[in-house]
């Protein structure tokens, strides 16, 4: 996949903006890590990618959601990073995704989707119930079920249709995402005691390094064949 089909389909302004704030995200993690201004301009660069999605893929709703709720998770952990409720948002934000991902494939697969909803429905309210375990550690349990589900089906997609630039931005999004969590894994751990506390502000500024190019490609994994056509018949 070329380096120029994959922008030409990209506004240079979008792509302009997106290097800006990734920039400022990186010199901003590295000299202020825990400003205001850092965590303004982290937000703001997320709510970019949703209004792209809103602006270049009106109808495409599952993409719609799943960037939505990346939003509120965000804004939630940006004020406790360790949020059951922040990582369960980001969960359904994994839904979505894949829930997408089998739209843009046409798998006739979603109802295991929503069988997967109900059973993680139940262990939450088990949890609730009986206090199993952390509910945090439940809630990170289902996630990374679903982030390794999505990274699967979207290095299938980039295999079978390798010149197709929704595959690309797919497969490399849910990538830079798995890199992204690795590095929260390890902040968390390194906050409980398990790693050096050094790795902390590492990871920590790691995160973002992967996490916001993520944001940028799986923004751009919406159905570019059905826009075309929509806007063909406009």
């Amino acid at each position: 996949m070329s380096y120029r089909r994959l922008t030409e389909r990209i506004h240079t302004g979008w792509i302009i903006a997106w290097v800006t704030i990734y920039a400022a995200i990186l010199i901003l993690g590295n000299f202020l890590p825990n400003s205001q201004l850092t965590t303004f301009v982290r937000l703001t660069g997320i709510l970019l990618c949703f209004l792209y999605v809103v602006i270049k893929f009106p109808h495409d709703y599952f993409l719609l959601l799943a960037m939505g709720a990346t939003c509120v998770a965000d804004l939630i952990l940006a004020g406790n990073n360790i949020s059951p409720l922040g990582v369960a948002i980001f969960v359904s934000t994994q839904v979505f995704h894949l829930l997408h991902l089998l739209s843009l494939r046409q798998s006739p697969t979603k109802r295991y989707v929503f069988i997967y909803i109900a059973i993680a429905i139940c262990l939450l309210v088990l949890d609730i119930v009986f206090d199993i375990m952390p509910r945090l550690y439940l809630v990170c349990g289902l996630y990374v079920i679903l982030l390794i589900t999505n990274l699967i089906i979207s290095f299938h997609y980039h295999k079978t249709e390798p010149e197709n630039p929704t595959a690309w931005f797919a497969f490399f999004g849910f990538l830079l995402f798995a890199g992204c969590d690795m590095c929260t894994g390890i902040s968390y751990f390194s906050l409980i005691g398990l790693f050096p506390a050094s790795f902390y502000n590492l990871a920590n500024f790691i995160v973002w390094f992967f996490y916001y190019p993520s944001q940028i490609l799986l923004s751009n994994t919406g159905d570019y064949d059905i826009m075309t056509a929509k806007e063909g018949k406009n």
